[in-house]
């Protein structure tokens, strides 16, 4: 049995066969017995070659007999089953790669988002440490009033709620 087969080949030999379904018919005592088509006889097995026995021998056994018969409409089918399930394969494929490809994409956008996050937040905790020593230096000045102190105070706690005004304590 070859390793591989030229499916368009197989699929034009099953067109080219006689039309199945096939069987096996022995219709008289004296008959080792035939394979018929819908449409005529495909094989005779007979005792003596004559113009009516095309292949003489003995008959085949039951289960060549059924391999034989029912390779006609199983090859053809499974043929198809294959083929389909290539089809399907092959789109399947398509969409896996798709997927692949928008999965690469947003796992790479996500690392870029995370390094961006990771950047600001590292801003913010800076001005945060710059505003954190404004109001400590003010509430020490004499040049700020406590107004301006309270001003800067409550918009620090409206963006990072309370906040520690000693110096070094976070």
């Amino acid at each position: 049995m070859p390793e591989t087969r030229d499916w368009q080949e197989d699929w034009k030999m099953c067109e080219q066969a006689a039309p199945g379904p096939w069987e096996f018919k022995k219709e008289f005592h004296w008959e080792e017995g035939k394979i018929t088509s819908p449409y005529g006889t495909l094989m005779d097995f007979g005792s003596y070659p004559d113009d009516y026995d095309q292949n003489c021998g003995q008959k085949p056994s039951e289960a060549d007999t059924r391999f034989v018969t029912e390779a006609r409409e199983a090859l053809p089918y499974y043929m198809q089953e294959l083929r389909d399930s290539t089809l399907a394969y092959a789109g399947l494929m398509c969409e896996y790669q798709s997927l692949k490809a928008m999965f690469l994409r947003m796992r790479e956008e996500c690392g870029a988002e995370k390094k961006r996050a990771a950047a600001a937040e590292e801003r913010e905790l800076k001005i945060k440490d710059v505003l954190e020593e404004i109001i400590y230096a003010s509430t020490y000045s004499t040049d700020v009033t406590f107004e301006e102190i309270g001003k800067a105070k409550e918009i620090c706690k409206s963006i990072y709620g309370e906040l520690s005004y000693e110096k070094g304590n976070r």
